[in-house]
């Protein structure tokens, strides 16, 4: 390690000072980190179990191992639908459960229930809404790094609607083609 030599005591303070912000913002980061991280694998945020836990019931190939009861993933369900709903969603829930899993081993569970909407259009619908949350908030910094490329100081007085239009065709510029393609 490189040692400075310090001119005075105060310049000492400071950069103890500094040292000293700067570690404790490193273990403030490293303590969010590590209380996610234990959220997410603990018992107690999302009803029964957390989030991830539940969602894994859409993965085709891990349905056959994990807890099967309908009440236990109730609270998901509710999430997209209502109550009316329940019922429908049920038996929906059941015959995924009692079908086989899918040959093809490289089928990802967003395109299964892509392919399955016909067969479970609720239950489709409550897969294709949480497999499709975003994981991190890479998503909103793209966003804000491509609104800064299209709100240039050149083009400052842009108004919100037109940097709104820009931002969706910038991000479902081809989406014209995926529908012609699916």
């Amino acid at each position: 390690m490189i040692k400075y030599k310090i001119c005075c005591e105060d310049c000492q303070s400071k950069i103890g000072k500094r040292l000293k912000i700067l570690k404790d913002f490193q273990n403030e980061d490293q303590n969010k980190w590590y209380s996610t991280y234990s959220r997410n694998l603990s018992d107690d945020v999302f009803g029964d179990n957390v989030l991830f836990k539940k969602l894994q019931i859409f993965d085709p190939f891990e349905k056959v191992i994990l807890f099967q009861h309908f009440d236990y993933y109730k609270n998901l369900f509710l999430e997209i639908f209502d109550e009316k709903d329940l019922n429908i969603i049920e038996n929906e829930f059941k015959t995924y459960l009692s079908e086989e899993v899918p040959d093809n081993q490289e089928i990802q569970a967003l395109t299964n229930w892509i392919n399955s909407f016909h067969k479970f259009p609720k239950l489709s619908k409550i897969a294709i809404s949480f497999l499709c949350m975003a994981c991190g908030s890479y998503d909103a910094e793209r966003s804000f790094s491509k609104m800064r490329d299209i709100n240039t100081v050149k083009r400052n007085r842009i108004n919100s609607n037109t940097l709104k239009t820009q931002m969706i065709m910038y991000f479902n510029g081809d989406i014209e083609q995926r529908l012609v393609n699916y």
